[in-house]
């Protein structure tokens, strides 16, 4: 599931709960959930050309070990896969 297709899930729950919100409303409800979650996690991209991960934090790490979290800011590791031209 995409970002736009969790965001309008989000959405579509909070109008289930509470019908007589406009699609705005719960769109912004839904945007704020999503940055919640984006602020809890450290972002880490393969830069395949030097065989490194950079980090959302500001660092550059090999991916040698299987971390869960960063071992510089110590939030959840999510792995970004960056197709080629991207």
């Amino acid at each position: 599931m995409d970002r736009d297709e969790l965001r309008d899930e989000i959405a579509c729950e909070y109008r289930k709960w509470n019908p007589s919100a406009s699609i705005g409303r719960a769109l912004e409800f839904a945007d704020s959930i999503l940055s919640l979650i984006d602020a809890e996690r450290c972002v880490w991209t393969w830069e395949g050309d030097i065989s490194l991960y950079s980090t959302s934090c500001g660092d550059a790490w090999p991916l040698a070990k299987p971390f869960t979290f960063c071992p510089r800011c110590g939030k959840r590791i999510e792995v970004k896969e960056v197709k080629d031209g991207q």
